[in-house]
């Protein structure tokens, strides 16, 4: 069977939809890194051991009512899934930031947290699932 050079997988500027809700973007991950694989383990393994802490941080930010922390932990946990272009991930995470820069946490509170959590662990799990992780 001959691949079609512009399927999702096969084509950087093509979001691929088959990973779910926050799924990754390896090939234009890897273009991003000049196709430096053991660049993006390192990376994936630093963003399992990081990822849940800054969510923990997020959390913490949210229950204490910290709209300025909460913005700095959501801005890093954006910038954390963007390595690997997990962009419903990236995306939910822009929308959060945006409130919290308005001084608001009432998405964050009303299910906010948890969704992105759940965006973050889904890319953990196709990080793993993938063999990324070290």
């Amino acid at each position: 069977m001959q691949q079609n050079p512009n399927a999702p997988e096969n084509n950087p500027a093509q979001p691929n939809r088959r990973e779910g809700p926050a799924h990754i973007d390896e090939v234009a991950a890897l273009a991003a890194l000049d196709g430096d694989r053991a660049l993006l383990c390192d990376l994936a393994s630093m963003f399992v051991e990081d990822a849940p802490q800054v969510v923990a941080e997020l959390r913490a930010a949210v229950q204490a009512d910290h709209p300025l922390e909460a913005r700095r932990a959501v801005h890093s946990l954006k910038g954390l899934v963007s390595t690997f272009y997990a962009a419903e991930a990236r995306d939910l995470a822009d929308r959060l930031e945006h409130e919290a820069a308005g001084l608001k946490l009432d998405t964050f509170k009303s299910g906010g947290c948890d969704a992105l959590e759940l965006a973050v662990v889904t890319v953990i799990d196709a990080l793993k699932a993938r063999s990324l992780v070290h």
